[in-house]
């Protein structure tokens, strides 16, 4: 009885995007930010070390996956007519857990979030910084209850949630490390802004894809979705005009990935990966888009997002490789 009610409580927070969250931040930190900081430090004839602590590094991750896994709580609870429709065999909250206990989860997750947020913000200093959790809890509670259901919006709203689990770890990690050699830098006429660029990419590259994905994923849901009353872009302007919006931004991203590597790298062994990780990927993501006809082939395209989008995670180690030889 209880294994079986951790498994459906695992399959509420959706475990596997849980998972990822804390891959992409861990992997941001040590493949990215620490060989910079390190190959910086060996240029100016000194040892560059990251300033946040791993028990704080540990608790804001933990803090993004508790809200991400409210989030996806709070989804399920308000989407359940949809999923009625859409996908009835999946439904969790009022099959296996009950509607009242999905809420209190909501609750409990979401609070313990936003205290270790705020706890990690206030012990580096910056107090501030636990407004991005505060702001991720609202998203997520208005995607839920409104947002999702207006054009667009809702797309939108996930998809820049998506984008902040990489910059999150930059925004916490590279005032400490300025605090810390900003001035050493200053003396030899060099600063940190490098590291922002390539987290700033990061980002972008997640926005875009997420974006392209959940737009997929709205014609794929279409029928449960105006059953409901929803105003998604495949129901506002249709499904081939929701198709090629996906693979428009599916488009942008495979151009801006190709120009990165042609304007910062150039070299063979990030080529190949970035062919193999996300390219190869990608291609088969807007093939299958191009040709999905029905809800399961539109899914599939979403799955093969997702392979793309771990591959671009993925590439962290092979920069970390470049960075550091």
């Amino acid at each position: 009885m209880i294994f079986q009610s951790l498994i459906h409580f695992l399959k509420l927070i959706r475990w596997q995007n849980l998972v990822i969250i804390i891959i992409t931040q861990y992997l941001i930190r040590f493949c990215i930010i620490e060989p910079m900081i390190y190959s910086l430090g060996q240029s100016a004839g000194m040892i560059f070390l990251l300033q946040m602590s791993s028990f704080n590094f540990f608790l804001l991750v933990l803090s993004t996956v508790l809200i991400g896994a409210a989030g996806n709580v709070i989804n399920d609870y308000f989407d359940l007519k949809i999923d009625r429709i859409n996908k009835p065999e999946k439904i969790i909250v009022g099959r296996f857990i009950k509607r009242r206990v999905a809420m209190g989860m909501h609750i409990v997750l979401n609070s313990l979030g936003l205290l270790i947020g705020a706890y990690v913000s206030i012990k580096i200093g910056i107090w501030k910084l636990m407004l991005i959790q505060v702001f991720a809890i609202m998203s997520l509670w208005y995607y839920s209850t409104h947002f999702k259901h207006v054009v667009l919006t809702g797309n939108f709203i996930i998809a820049l949630l998506a984008s902040i689990i990489p910059l999150i770890v930059g925004l916490f990690e590279i005032p400490l490390i300025n605090y810390r050699y900003g001035n050493i830098l200053n003396e030899f006429n060099a600063n940190f802004n490098f590291i922002s660029y390539w987290i700033i990419a990061f980002s972008v590259f997640a926005f875009i894809f997420t974006l392209a994905r959940e737009i997929t994923k709205d014609i794929a849901d279409i029928k449960g979705d105006e059953y409901c009353g929803s105003y998604t872009i495949p129901i506002a302007y249709g499904i081939n005009t929701a198709r090629i919006i996906s693979m428009v931004l599916y488009f942008i991203a495979f151009i801006l990935i190709l120009f990165s590597w042609f304007r910062f790298l150039k070299d063979f062994l990030s080529l190949f990966f970035i062919i193999i990780l996300i390219l190869v990927p990608l291609s088969i993501t807007i093939f299958k888009t191009y040709k999905a006809q029905n809800r399961n082939q539109f899914l599939s395209s979403g799955n093969w997002n997702k392979i793309a989008s771990v591959g671009g995670i993925l590439f962290t180690l092979v920069a970390r490789y470049i960075i550091l030889h």
